[in-house]
């Protein structure tokens, strides 16, 4: 049986930071599901890609706090 790569989605509003993120994840073997650098982008994309894990920047979102609980409490 083949092993099933964790999946994540990131979310963070510096392109290149976000960028360099999920390069050093695939490095290191886990599959970036996605990744942006919009709130509302990262639904769509949860929506369309299930990831098992969200690494979010919450202190670039804590004006759509209530988006981002929606969007974890989804996933």
């Amino acid at each position: 049986m083949e092993a099933r790569m964790t999946g994540i989605l990131i979310v963070e509003s510096e392109a290149l930071i976000a960028w360099s993120i999920g390069e050093q994840l695939m490095d290191w073997g886990y599959h970036v599901v996605g990744l942006t650098t919009k709130i509302t982008t990262a639904d769509q994309l949860a929506q369309r890609h299930p990831p098992d894990l969200i690494l979010l920047s919450i202190d670039e979102y804590s004006i759509d706090d209530q988006v981002v609980r929606f969007i974890i409490f989804k996933c």
